[in-house]
Parts: structure tokens; sequence; C-alpha cells
């Protein structure tokens, strides 16, 4: 309900005069990040499991674990 209200204030005004502004409202469209941004978000990530690859990949299961779960194997 409030992005159509944001878009039509958006629209109002001829792009040239927003500074640091996103044209679409509700939407990163247009939108880059800085190499000083890429940077840090790429120093943070460091050690953190992202979703890329499963934490227990290659891990066994203990026997308390197999048991816990139903695993027969």
């Amino acid at each position: 309900m409030i992005i159509p209200l944001e878009q039509k204030h958006l629209d109002m005004f001829p792009k040239s005069q927003l500074y640091n502004f996103l044209y679409v409202a509700d939407s990163r469209l247009g939108s880059n990040h800085s190499e000083e941004s890429k940077l840090l978000m790429s120093i943070n990530s460091i050690g953190k499991n992202l979703g890329n690859i499963p934490a227990n990949k290659g891990k066994k299961l203990s026997d308390l674990e197999r048991m816990k779960s139903g695993f027969q194997g």
C-alpha cells in the first residue's frame, strides 16, 4: 500500500533532481555497491557459512546422533 504512494512521489521529480535515490520504489534496480562496500562485505563474510556448502559436509554422525535421527547406515 505504501509502495505505490512512494513511487508516485518519486515520479513527481525529474530524475536529474534526485540525488542518491533509487528511481523505482522497493527495488535496488540500477544501484551498485562501491568498491569499498564490496571489500567490506567480502572481509566480513570470511569464515562464515553463507549457505554455499552444508556446515556438516564430510562429517560423520556419532552413534548417538545416528540413533536420534533413525539413520540406518
